[in-house]
């Protein structure tokens, strides 16, 4: 079943339905008219008050699959994704041919960027038509806007340091299945208590010696975290496994009967997310792209522990590229 559109004319006039029989009508003539929002020089959209239509999205780590359904007497569609720099249009030609758009990269400069890891990335859909548009393209107006997306895996996760940010995400049970068999708890007020001092001093080393994208440095880092905070009286495990397709190491930390995932390495997928901690019912991307504790239709999983380890059970390699990383783990120990 195709989507209805609403139209908005004017302010004065108030919201006015449009009836299916009216509505190719009203779409070639009267949206050209109240709707002459062509993508401006240097492809940037300008605004629409027509109604949204919804947009959603699954993820990977490189790239965004965008999906909406058809609109009535709409030819085509443009892209729109800012990644830090403003809202530029992401596709060549209009889209026409199917109602789905993978969102990878961006040509700059005559070259194609992938910019979706490691960038904070917002989309949106822009629905074109007109007279004779499907013949040709610049006769083509943006007639109406989808609703947004974006990367926000980790909202109200991210940097958590604070005992105010960690109350808030600390949860009374776990809804999904454990990975930790038989795990060593922690007390909820002992955790309270020392991670913020814990986190404080591990950021404070990842801050300062650590490349965000660095790719090897998941599992040593997280190395790093198990053995020490292990080692303060709150127990903590490595596990390995994937964040969303791609391989990663982070940590889990069982606070009274619920496991936690504890990222120092976040960075890598978000800048400035690192330390995430949040709650394993928590560990699915909606089809916004925010972290949902209910799964339900296009969702995407995230944060998948393959194995897990015990902090009596993980060592350095002895390698050159190692020596800092157990620099780091001595350091944190003799403070």
């Amino acid at each position: 079943m195709k989507t209805a559109i609403r139209i908005r004319i004017a302010a004065e006039l108030g919201t006015l339905s449009v009836s299916r029989a009216a509505r190719s009508r009203y779409l070639t003539v009267s949206l050209v008219c109240a709707f002459a929002a062509a993508a401006a020089p240097g492809g940037r959209a300008q605004d629409s008050s027509a109604v949204a239509f919804t947009l959603s999205a699954s993820f990977s780590e490189t790239m965004v699959m965008l999906h909406w359904e058809p609109l009535d007497s709409v030819h085509s569609y443009n892209v729109y994704a800012d990644y830090g720099k403003g809202f530029v249009r992401a596709n060549p030609i209009p889209v026409s041919s199917r109602t789905q758009f993978a969102f990878a990269w961006i040509e700059e400069e005559g070259r194609r960027r992938r910019v979706v890891k490691g960038n904070s990335v917002s989309l949106y859909v822009a629905a074109l038509a007109g007279v004779r548009c499907a013949e040709d393209a610049s006769r083509c107006s943006e007639v109406a806007r989808s609703t947004g997306v974006a990367t926000r895996y980790f909202e109200g996760f991210a940097e958590v340091e604070s005992r105010r940010k960690l109350r808030k995400v600390l949860v009374k049970r776990q809804s999904v299945s454990r990975i930790l068999a038989s795990g060593r708890a922690v007390p909820r007020d002992v955790f309270l208590r020392e991670y913020p001092r814990l986190t404080a001093s591990v950021v404070k080393h990842y801050r300062e010696r650590i490349d965000p994208q660095d790719k090897g440095a998941c599992v040593p880092f997280s190395t790093i975290v198990s053995k020490y905070f292990s080692s303060r009286g709150v127990e903590c495990y490595r596990a390995q496994g994937r964040f969303i397709t791609q391989f990663h190491s982070f940590n889990i930390i069982l606070v009274d009967s619920s496991e936690y995932v504890l990222d120092f390495t976040a960075d890598q997928f978000l800048p400035g997310s690192s330390p995430v901690f949040i709650p394993r019912n928590n560990c699915f991307i909606d089809s916004t792209g925010a972290p949902t504790d209910s799964p339900q239709g296009r969702c995407t999983k995230m944060y998948r522990a393959e194995q897990v380890f015990a902090p009596r059970d993980l060592r350095f390699t002895d390698t050159e590229e190692a020596a800092l990383y157990r620099a780091i783990l001595d350091s944190l120990l003799r403070e």
